[in-house]
């Protein structure tokens, strides 16, 4: 059995101080950040309106293909029409309706630096150090306006940018408010699963957790505190699982140990592994197809019980 170790890691991050002191509300954090946040997507909606259309209309699709997964904070049934009425207005009304899909702060976040990749190249024609004849570096900049159909694709950039910084800097404000509350949350992990896995790992998980946490809190719903505790334990089951996978433990010992009880949200690939057996459950009952297929039986509390129940009756009757 390994024996418990600080990491690195846990020692930088215990001694973290938060940058703001200010007790600031849910409401006034994430509100704060998605301020941010539309201000960098503002610019490329009015500078490449198509990249913000394409993006959104893949998003849609994603969700219609990954039903298991959230990708919206508002109801994810919404999120069709919401794209349809995007598609078929401008300016300030298309905006609304993009907005109004409430899509997670990561997805927005993918937004801006697609975006920016995608413009990088445009960027560096602007570059007075990169070497291009001028004939040349006029023509490229000329047809990638062209192509986007903005005359002022720089200083939109250049806006996208600058909002774009603000959004990271202010998440990671945030994120720094709760570090203490992950590490934390992950030495008593480490403890659980007597030190099986480095420390290091598992803050690494909590901190993957608290991000998406962030991204998908609505302020609407409760406290951020709250629902960044509600994540932790898809955290802690993730890590258990990890353990016992590696053990080669049974799903029955999990049940019994009570570690999937936490498990809310189906993100990782474990919790999606259920959801297929549940479905697949209950299409075939009997069992063959998906032992064919190779999909594994899950039994639930109630179902141990049941079959603790019947295997006394067996003892019982011999």
């Amino acid at each position: 059995m390994a024996s418990y170790q600080h990491s690195e890691a846990f020692a930088r991050l215990k001694n973290l101080k938060e940058t703001v002191q200010e007790n600031y509300t849910t409401f006034q954090w994430l509100a704060t950040l998605d301020f941010f946040i539309e201000s960098a997507l503002d610019p490329i909606a009015t500078a490449y309106p198509d990249f913000l259309d394409n993006y959104f209309a893949k998003v849609v699709a994603w969700q219609t293909t990954r039903p298991s997964v959230k990708f919206s904070r508002n109801h994810k049934d919404t999120l069709a029409a919401a794209l349809f009425n995007s598609l078929t207005t401008e300016g300030k009304t298309k905006r609304f309706h993009q907005k109004s899909m409430l899509l997670n702060r990561g997805v927005l976040f993918g937004a801006i630096s697609g975006y920016l990749q995608t413009v990088n190249s445009y960027m560096q024609l602007h570059d007075p150090t990169f070497r291009i004849s001028k004939s040349r570096r006029q023509l490229l900049i000329q047809l990638a306006e062209h192509r986007c159909g903005s005359s002022w694709l720089y200083a939109a950039t250049r806006q996208v940018q600058y909002w774009a910084d603000k959004a990271y800097a202010f998440k990671e404000l945030i994120v720094q408010k709760y570090v203490r509350l992950a590490i934390m949350s992950a030495k008593r992990t480490y403890v659980e699963v007597n030190h099986a896995i480095t420390l290091d790992d598992i803050i690494q998980t909590y901190m993957i957790y608290l991000s998406k946490a962030i991204d998908r809190c609505d302020a609407r719903q409760g406290v951020l505190t709250t629902f960044i505790q509600t994540w932790f334990y898809s955290a802690r089951a993730e890590t258990h699982t990890s353990v016992l996978a590696e053990s080669h433990s049974s799903y029955d010992e999990m049940v019994e140990a009570g570690l999937l009880a936490d498990a809310t949200q189906p993100d990782s690939d474990f919790e999606t592994l259920q959801h297929i057996a549940a479905t697949a459950k209950s299409i075939d009952h009997t069992g063959v197809i998906r032992y064919t297929l190779g999909i594994p039986e899950f039994f639930t509390s109630g179902d141990l019980a049941i079959l603790s129940t019947h295997k006394k009756d067996i003892h019982g009757h011999r």
